[in-house]
């Protein structure tokens, strides 16, 4: 399954004393095809997350072990969604 992730820096958080964590985190995440394509936000708030998983609950689980959302720096909700074949 596909899933949309809308990853947000929480309000008054600072990402700094996890960053490089989180940087190697999210790169394992994409060499294992978990994160499939990731859109940086040039406003520095955050990015949007293309994912494959076996379910929202496994998207859901496997976000939750990175580092910024482990320590309340980020949110990332997460939406089922499909790709439009093109005609």
């Amino acid at each position: 399954m596909q899933f949309f992730g809308d990853a947000r820096i929480a309000p008054g958080a600072d990402p700094d004393p996890y960053l490089q964590d989180e940087i190697l985190a999210v790169d394992e995440l994409m060499r294992s095809g978990f994160i499939t394509q990731l859109f940086r936000r040039l406003d520095g708030t955050g990015a949007v997350l293309l994912i494959e998983a076996e379910s929202l609950e496994s998207a859901e689980g496997t976000l939750a072990g990175l580092p910024f959302v482990r320590h309340g720096v980020m949110n990332i909700p997460v939406t089922p969604v499909e790709e439009r074949p093109h005609p």
